[in-house]
């Protein structure tokens, strides 16, 4: 703007102020009659013809700067904006971990009581779950075939608290390339652990199906369905745990790229995540 002004000013003083006010340039050659030229009629011309490029090129130049300027504040914005949603999905993520962690030690814990050959079994599939959770998933997005043998060792181990006959109404399957989809670590496993704990009865026989389907490398279908066991206060409007947490993390993961739905029936509940 200062640049405006300048060249504003600039031409005002040239064009409307006479700076040489009426003087006059006379020259007389010998006997011939003088000429009297105004001194004004002489300087102008030499600055007249560059008043419209120094005009033109000094709002280009502060457009120009003005653009840079936007953009730069822009990038300032963008990138404080990314590190807000880096701090929140990872407070996201956090939160599931020691609720899992708090689970699965319970379960084993009550099985060890039992059954000890099976304790030392979940111990194994435990420890396997704890190193995916600690140093493979610390990255943005990994292979869904990581995401999958984490889910199956995590549908394992809760196997081993059920009865052969309830273990075979278990099932996950898997369609599609599941080594070239990526996805963003720990998404599914919430929906799972839900499964589990809303579907165990000591009446009737639990049932979950679980199945993972990749569609042309680029489309994910998830969807988990448990049969309503005794326990289903937390669920009964289509929350139970965790379930906030993981809608929080898909519309930063996958803004406007995911579909989640949610329903309930009078004996079974079932989720359905497409992912595109």
């Amino acid at each position: 703007m200062g640049y405006i002004l300048l060249a504003f000013f600039y031409y005002i003083i040239i064009t409307i102020v006479d700076p040489f006010g009426s003087h006059s340039l006379i020259l007389s050659f010998g006997t011939l009659e003088a000429v009297e030229i105004p001194i004004k009629s002489i300087m102008r011309p030499s600055f007249m013809p560059f008043m419209p490029m120094l005009l033109i090129a000094t709002m280009l130049g502060t457009t120009l700067e003005t653009i840079l300027d936007w953009e730069k504040r822009g990038k300032v914005i963008e990138r404080k904006e990314k590190e807000r949603l880096a701090a929140e999905l990872s407070f996201l993520k956090s939160q599931i971990n020691p609720h899992f962690f708090f689970n699965t030690l319970n379960g084993i814990y009550a099985l060890a009581a039992s059954d000890t050959k099976s304790t030392q079994r979940a111990i194994l599939l435990l420890s396997s779950l704890m190193r995916y959770i600690l140093y493979d998933s610390n990255v943005e997005k990994v292979p869904l075939s990581k995401e999958v043998q984490f889910l199956n060792d995590f549908i394992d181990l809760h196997k081993l608290r059920y009865t052969k006959s309830d273990r075979e109404r278990i099932e996950f399957k898997y369609l599609g390339n599941i080594n070239e989809y990526k996805i963003e670590p720990l998404l599914l496993a919430p929906f799972v652990e839900n499964a589990f704990k809303y579907s165990f009865s000591y009446k009737n026989q639990s049932e979950v199906l679980v199945s993972i389907e990749v569609i042309d490398n680029e489309r994910l279908i998830f969807k988990v369905s448990n049969s309503i066991g005794e326990h289903t206060t937390q669920i009964k409007n289509g929350t139970g745990i965790g379930l906030e947490n993981i809608k929080k993390r898909l519309s930063i993961v996958y803004p406007k790229q995911h579909e989640l739905v949610l329903d309930k029936t009078e004996e079974y509940f079932n989720v359905t995540l497409m992912i595109e």
